[in-house]
């Protein structure tokens, strides 16, 4: 008997809910709360997110990837600098989740074999795992305008040239960093 008392209650609380809400809803049209509801979502992602999207990141750490997971046949190319863009952000109770599509995608079959991709996939992966790529901005710019990545990952001394990727028509091209702009 005890037992379904304790059922009774549980409906009468759930029904009680149901009256808040209405009680909520008539006071205005209710795609206004959703509108409402909406607008602070895409104001919290597009205000406190740091990557926006569109924006070129690369992996900041290599995932872990288990055999038996979905991304086994990508785990070749899922490694730390791996350069991506960001396609869709998300944000829930954890933070915030970016969907990036990676630039050199493919994947390997049971014979390692690769196989290169015509539509490419969007990988979900959380804040820590992404960091902006450092650019290289050609000293020559107002002739070049040529920016392109840079291999050295923002790790530099203050004003050192970038040596490791030169801009292909002027090679004393530096990392924004370095440059100092």
């Amino acid at each position: 008997m005890e037992a379904i008392e304790q059922r009774f209650n549980k409906f009468a609380l759930g029904i009680k809910k149901i009256e808040e809400g209405c009680r909520l809803l008539s006071s205005g049209p209710a795609n206004y709360y959703l509108q409402e509801v909406v607008g602070a979502y895409n104001y919290l992602v597009n205000r406190f997110s740091p990557f926006k999207v569109g924006d070129r990141v690369e992996l900041a750490e290599t995932p872990e990837i288990k055999e038996c997971s979905g991304w086994w046949s990508s785990r070749h190319f899922l490694k730390t600098g791996e350069k991506c863009k960001i396609k869709e952000i998300e944000c829930d109770s954890n933070g915030f989740r970016y969907f990036v599509e990676f630039d050199n995608e493919s994947w390997i079959d049971r014979s390692n074999v690769e196989y290169k991709i015509k539509d490419k996939y969007v990988y979900p992966f959380r804040e820590k795992y992404l960091r902006f790529t450092p650019k290289v901005i050609c000293n020559m710019a107002s002739e070049c305008k040529y920016i392109h990545d840079c291999s050295h990952r923002g790790r530099h001394e203050e004003n050192n040239g970038c040596k490791e990727r030169e801009c292909d028509s002027h090679p004393e091209a530096r990392c924004i960093p370095c440059a100092g702009i």
